[in-house]
């Protein structure tokens, strides 16, 4: 039988969530930077996320002093933002909805069940609620919800409940698509090493933390 995860563990994976959401959401900084390089030290190990290829990648880029913001600066608006088509889209609509476009059914029934489960962004007029970083976000605050309440109560229940919803009705169904555009179309190796690390926590690791 498979024990139960810990609170410590839940809280963990919280915050590889919160981490996976910074690096998809805001424009890279050698802070951030620096960041990826010191969670291959912590106990979280995102460097156990990682396959074989995408580890040497990491050893690789972790061992030196990367300074070069400027070029991850231009390769995150390349993918994310534009001008022109963006490579690798992180809206969930430009994925689900026949429109292909942002602030569609898909955006705003994202944005209600956020604010159903009690999470608001001060962006929501202006940066569609169906972002990757902020869905990780939300997944990651309820996961760390999950983590304070007690084991088979009723809020337990509810909490575990609204992340199953979420993750198999709006997160699932697009998130690995945006995960291999980001390894395919990266010319660099810092966000194909979050893609790839993210992907597998999502399908390994996230599922062990809601038994």
């Amino acid at each position: 039988m498979t024990p139960s995860p810990t609170r410590q563990e839940k809280e963990n994976g919280a915050e590889m969530l919160f981490f996976f959401s910074r690096v998809f959401y805001e424009e890279p900084d050698l802070i951030l930077v620096e960041s990826v390089i010191e969670m291959s030290r912590k106990e979280l190990f995102l460097f156990n996320f990682l396959s074989k290829e995408r580890k040497v990648y990491f050893n690789e880029f972790s061992a030196t002093k990367y300074t070069d913001v400027k070029s991850l600066i231009l390769e995150y608006n390349r993918l994310f933002v534009g001008p022109g088509e963006m490579l690798s889209p992180p809206y969930a609509s430009l994925y689900l909805d026949e429109e292909k476009e942002l602030f569609t059914k898909e955006t705003y029934a994202v944005s209600s069940f956020y604010k159903k489960c009690g999470m608001f962004f001060e962006k929501e007029t202006i940066e569609p609620a169906d972002h990757a970083g902020l869905e990780l976000l939300f997944v990651g605050f309820l996961l760390q919800q999950l983590s304070k309440v007690s084991d088979g109560s009723e809020e337990e229940k509810l909490v575990k409940e609204y992340l199953e919803i979420f993750t198999q009705k709006h997160l699932y169904p697009w998130v690995f698509d945006f995960f291999s555009s980001v390894k395919e179309q990266s010319k660099e190796v810092f966000y194909p090493i979050i893609a790839s690390a993210a992907d597998s926590f999502l399908k390994s690791k996230f599922q062990s933390l809601l038994v």
